[in-house]
């Protein structure tokens, strides 16, 4: 998220035809009070100095937010609100419906619903298909797999400038003339996009991209031959193999807890391999994070020296009270999964919470020095290949490889989602958006939320970056080069 962004350029342009304004005014108040009071990033982020062009914001949102003609505007409208904090956790979002596309009955349930309904629609004309240069940002795309085939044409509205239609589509859930996409330009080529999945979802994406011909990492140009971008062209599941005789690759989707069992399997049947190897190139692009516990077995690979860990702080509010209180009560009929132990150290948390004072901060812990244990002699050097997808418990690892000297990140900035945690979702009362909202920020990673933690060696977007990351390896003078001005560079933690 970005403390500046440019979304209210555009305003709001045709007559109110079926007005939920009013509704609209005060599913925003909800969301504005529920941020203020709850968000531990507000005081960050809304200081004397901010206060003003804060309150700028909050008065421009609310004279919008009467003229709303849609449910899809109104998303909008609430979501450029919240991304103005610096927490890339805390979003505003549109769940899509999981459909099961070999049922027709469930197929046309769906076409029924209201998203697909009141899903804004557009006619083509003759020449919106037409193919424009790969530098421009109209003209038609597909996806990887061919299932959508979009036209992107002008088309000025509530926080947009261009929309992505539907041309084509190989799947029931959209149909042409339905709006998929839409684009506000903050740069030469750079938009902030509202993307909408197939099921419906609508999310706020930054950073979305148009570079030689490929927008927003994942549509294609039809003219131009290649469906691969290299910056997000990783397997899709768990992967290990040899390159060559002295380089392995590891390839880790996600962190996430419910992969514990299979991770530490894969990293048990692949240890022996790995350490027979001077070279280890670990591949965690698009992992959005999960348990750091998940990430903690590579630790072993790169550690050289005791690693330092960032201060925790808890956000003590009345709803952040009350949530604690709904999970003690649940982890008591859950004795299975949740010890006595566990459950006391978050009554204890609870208790003192209650008994601070309200937007004050209480240390959780950190602070600490990890000694893993010894320096394993192979592999000498690991390269470990983020890009802009890399998020959470994923940038852990990288900021425990940025503590070591035989790990080299290599490809572009991780996500940024590192100086708050602990995220819970509440829905808003009359739409029924999804807020997510953080707990816990970290004293010092905060410096590096939404900008994410920099590459020791960036990557060529345009070439194999597995090729790249193990020429990179197999050269001890950049190596060193690489260490060396990260030294300069990395204030630690």
């Amino acid at each position: 998220m970005l403390l500046t962004i440019s979304l209210f350029a555009l305003t709001l342009r045709q007559p109110v035809q079926a007005p939920i304004g009013p509704a609209t005014l005060d599913e925003l108040n909800w969301v504005i009070s529920y941020c203020e009071a709850n968000l531990p990033c507000f005081q960050d982020d809304v200081t004397p100095k901010t206060r003003p062009s804060y309150e700028r914001m909050k008065d421009r949102v609310r004279k919008l937010a009467p003229q709303v003609q849609s449910r899809g505007d109104a998303y909008k409208l609430i979501a450029s609100y919240v991304e103005f904090f610096h927490d890339n956790h805390s979003t505003l979002r549109v769940y899509g419906s999981r459909v099961d596309e070999s049922k027709p009955a469930d197929v046309l349930a769906f076409q029924q619903a209201e998203a697909f309904r009141t899903c804004e629609q557009i006619e083509l004309r003759p020449e919106a298909l037409k193919q424009y240069p790969v530098a421009d940002v109209r003209g038609l795309y597909e996806n990887a797999d061919g299932t959508y085939k979009i036209a992107v044409i002008p088309k000025a509205g509530l926080m947009r400038k261009y929309v992505g239609v539907i041309v084509e589509s190989k799947t029931p859930l959209w149909k042409p003339g339905q709006v998929k996409f839409e684009l506000n330009p903050t740069g030469k080529s750079t938009f902030d996009a509202f993307l909408y999945d197939r099921g419906h979802g609508r999310e706020l994406v930054h950073r979305a991209d148009l570079s030689n011909g490929i927008l927003a990492d994942r549509w294609f140009k039809t003219s131009i031959k290649t469906r691969k971008n290299e910056r997000t062209n990783a397997p899709a599941g768990l992967e290990f193999r040899e390159l060559d005789a002295s380089t392995c690759y590891v390839r880790i989707p996600t962190f996430s807890g419910s992969q514990t069992d299979v991770l530490n399997k894969f990293y048990r049947e692949h240890e022996r391999a790995i350490r027979s190897h001077p070279f280890l190139i670990i591949d965690v692009r698009n992992n959005g994070g999960g348990s750091d516990g998940n990430a903690a077995p590579l630790l072993g690979y790169i550690y050289t020296r005791p690693v330092k860990m960032d201060y925790v702080e808890l956000y003590v509010t009345k709803a952040n009270i009350q949530a604690f209180e709904e999970r003690v009560a649940l982890y008591k009929k859950d004795p299975v999964n949740y010890s006595k132990g566990y459950i006391k150290a978050v009554e204890s948390e609870l208790s003192a919470m209650k008994a601070a004072p309200l937007q004050s901060f209480i240390l959780r812990g950190g602070g600490d020095v990890l000694p893993y244990g010894r320096v394993l002699e192979t592999p000498k050097r690991v390269a470990i290949l983020t890009n802009r997808y890399c998020a959470s418990a994923c940038e852990a690892l990288l900021f425990w490889a940025k503590q070591s000297d035989k790990a080299i990140i290599m490809g572009e900035n991780s996500g940024g989602y590192v100086g708050y945690g602990e995220v819970d979702d509440v829905q808003t009362p009359a739409f029924k958006f999804s807020l997510s909202s953080t707990k816990t920020r970290y004293r010092v990673q905060r410096q590096f939320e939404a900008t994410g933690i920099e590459p020791d060696v960036a990557l060529d977007p345009n070439l194999d970056w597995i090729k790249q990351a193990s020429d990179v390896l197999k050269s001890d003078s950049r190596c060193e080069a690489a260490l060396k001005q990260r030294r300069k560079r990395w204030k630690g933690l």
